[in-house]
């Protein structure tokens, strides 16, 4: 690496780990909040998947800013945003602004991190620099999440719940700082369409990122205990009306704001398709929920149980994937991986309601390794191939990628796991059968995520020898 791109590096992995400060430590911040501000059950729900709903809404708009007003502003103006959320969240005396704030704080967060990636493509476009600065860029998720939440819990023990807003917003601007300290201004650069009047509008971008957010608000409402159909039904129609109305707008418009064109070449399409199948057998949140019913674990003590899980996951992202691309291709090093997911879900066929814990968590470590690791060994490749100028909307498409592979698995692999337990008043109350039941469960998640993983490497096999094909044919 060159001292400028050791920088933004090092600038870029600051500011997501800063990102990720809401998303890591919300869960364990709701129930003082709640409790403080009186705020009913279905406010507390509302809270929780907010976040999730306000990033997917933001993440094609964000990658249009990214590319658009240049990676620095846009990166100074996410952090200010973020103080601002958090500030509001910080000072909101009921649920509404309360809500408000967390919304602000995961768009906010949601374009730091598809600019970020963005950014990082633009400074090391191949070779050893891009390799060095992904893996350190996708061991940040899982250390973030490995040391955050049990920080946050712990602070929560001391002080009040404001305080831990307050500190999200001293982030937003230590990320304003950062932005404006390390990174070079942006460079005025020519439209990548060859516009030079009118800009793309921003329609586009924002209906898809509604509809979008429908269909995963309700694939994930599909895995939830309490299951409400008016709610999955609501998440279709929203879906399906914003993108049919973005879809008229796209054929419609002669500035269209979002383009395919920047993922039209087939393996790119492929590599995305492989980021969402990942994030689709990502079972640490399946099995945490697992270790609480087996061992009648709290959530707080189910995920220090899985810190092995989070270190698996910085080793994956940092090590392993770097000794992959080093020594083979993206496509070779990402079949390779996803196969080694395949193979790790496996294990989760020998689980029984008397399994002991440390199977669980070995289990739980082994994918994780693999998962992290392939996830950015894709995510590379990914950015990779995208054309300089439209950086930040292939971050943006494979950011929804992920997270919608990740809604599918928690309807799908979700509902396989928490439909065989009973909550009552908001307690678990699991009999042996249901124990037994739910063993069962997870050898079945197991042997569906083992086949969701293999087609990924089907697919990337098949994607592999087609671009070995088209070199051979350029050649001769």
């Amino acid at each position: 690496m060159t001292a400028t791109q050791r920088r933004i590096t090092v600038a870029v992995c600051v500011i997501v780990g800063l990102s990720l400060l809401m998303a890591a430590g919300l869960t364990f911040l709701v129930a003082p909040m709640s409790e403080s501000l009186e705020l009913p059950d279905a406010a507390v729900e509302d809270l929780l998947a907010i976040p999730s709903v306000a990033a997917l809404i933001a993440v094609f708009s964000a990658g249009q800013l990214g590319d658009r007003l240049g990676p620095r502003r846009t990166l100074v103006a996410s952090g200010l945003t973020f103080s601002l959320g958090a500030g509001i969240l910080t000072a909101a005396p009921g649920g509404l602004l309360a809500e408000l704030g967390i919304a602000i704080c995961a768009a906010a967060a949601i374009t730091m991190q598809i600019v970020g990636v963005s950014l990082l493509q633009r400074a090391t476009v191949d070779g050893p620099a891009q390799v060095s600065a992904f893996t350190t860029y996708g061991a940040i998720f899982p250390a973030a999440f490995l040391v955050l939440p049990v920080a946050t819990a712990g602070l929560l023990g001391l002080v009040t719940w404001r305080i831990v807003p307050l500190i999200w917003v001293v982030a937003g601007l230590v990320i304003t700082v950062v932005a404006r300290t390390l990174l070079a201004p942006d460079e005025a650069e020519p439209d990548h369409l060859g516009r030079t009047t009118r800009g793309p509008e921003w329609w586009t971008p924002l209906l898809a990122g509604v509809s979008l957010a429908g269909f995963g608000r309700a694939f994930a409402e599909v895995g939830q205990f309490d299951q409400d159909p008016r709610a999955v039904g609501t998440g279709l129609i929203i879906g399906a009306a914003a993108g049919g109305i973005c879809l008229l707008i796209l054929r419609s418009s002669s500035h269209p704001g979002l383009s395919l064109a920047p993922i039209r070449p087939a393996v790119l399409r492929v590599l995305l398709a492989g980021v969402g199948l990942v994030a689709f057998v990502g079972l640490l949140t399946f099995l945490s929920i697992t270790l609480e019913y087996f061992y009648d674990m709290t959530p707080f003590d189910a995920s220090l149980a899985m810190i092995p899980a989070q270190i698996g996951a910085v080793v994956g992202a940092k090590i392993l994937a770097t000794q992959a691309m080093r020594r083979w291709t993206g496509l070779q090093a990402g079949r390779y991986l996803m196969l080694g997911i395949a193979l790790m879900v496996l294990g989760l066929l020998a689980v029984t309601a008397n399994t002991p814990a440390w199977y669980l968590v070995l289990v739980a470590s082994g994918c994780s390794l693999a998962g992290m690791g392939a996830l950015t060994v894709l995510n590379t490749e990914v950015m990779r191939r995208a054309p300089r100028q439209s950086t930040g909307a292939v971050s943006s498409f494979r950011t929804a990628s992920s997270s919608l592979g990740g809604a599918l698995g928690v309807g799908i692999f979700g509902t396989l796991i928490i439909s065989t337990v009973q909550v009552d008043s908001g307690e678990a109350s699991v009999t042996t059968a249901q124990l037994d039941q739910l063993a069962a469960s997870v050898r079945l998640v197991g042997v569906g995520a083992s086949v969701v993983a293999a087609l990924g490497w089907l697919m990337l096999t098949l994607a592999e020898r087609r671009s070995t094909a088209n070199q051979q044919a350029v050649a001769t």
